[in-house]
């Protein structure tokens, strides 16, 4: 909605809790950027995306990218949970 961050009650349970950790924090930074980076603001295009899954799909992994890339320059400190959280798929 562009106001709210949902993040999911649970998950599989995970290898270790570092990994729960990390895996609700990037979700967060995620669901974060795409308000503060604007990709929500455009209702048009979105309602258009979501009538074809390729294209909703598609669009959110790479508004997905996008956020936690410009949270790695503007976090630097980041880098190193987002790494570990890759490591650990």
């Amino acid at each position: 909605d562009g106001r709210v961050i949902y993040l999911p009650r649970a998950l599989p349970a995970p290898r270790n809790a570092d990994e729960d950790r990390l895996v609700y924090r990037a979700m967060g930074l995620v669901q974060l950027g795409l308000v503060r980076f604007g990709f929500l603001s455009n209702r048009a295009l979105l309602a258009e995306l979501h009538r074809d899954w390729v294209l909703r799909t598609a669009w959110h992994v790479l508004a997905a990218r996008s956020a936690l890339r410009r949270w790695r320059e503007e976090w630097p400190g980041l880098a190193v949970d987002l790494d570990a959280l890759r490591l650990a798929a």
